[in-house]
């Protein structure tokens, strides 16, 4: 399972529960040219958790590999799990 199956993220999003800027960090203003995150499977990952994870990876994914919108999208849910140890 992947990101994308979960969440809805794409840029623009007005509605969104939280939002990724240029720097890929995340952020709870809406800015047309940021990512936006909308959750749509409420009974598996909540916002608060997707949001704090998001902020405690993203800095090692940098170092890692060029960060998009399609790594995001793809990101295997497995990878959520270690962080929770669930």
């Amino acid at each position: 399972m992947r990101l994308k199956d979960l969440v809805e993220i794409k840029k623009d999003m007005k509605k969104a529960d939280f939002w990724l800027d240029k720097n890929f960090e995340v952020v709870n203003e809406y800015n047309k040219n940021n990512i936006g995150f909308k959750i749509v499977k409420k009974n598996i990952i909540l916002s608060d958790f997707l949001k704090y994870y998001l902020e405690y990876s993203i800095p090692k994914w940098k170092l890692q590999q060029k960060l998009n919108i399609t790594f995001f999208r793809n990101l295997e849910i497995e990878s959520v799990k270690e962080v929770v140890k669930w």
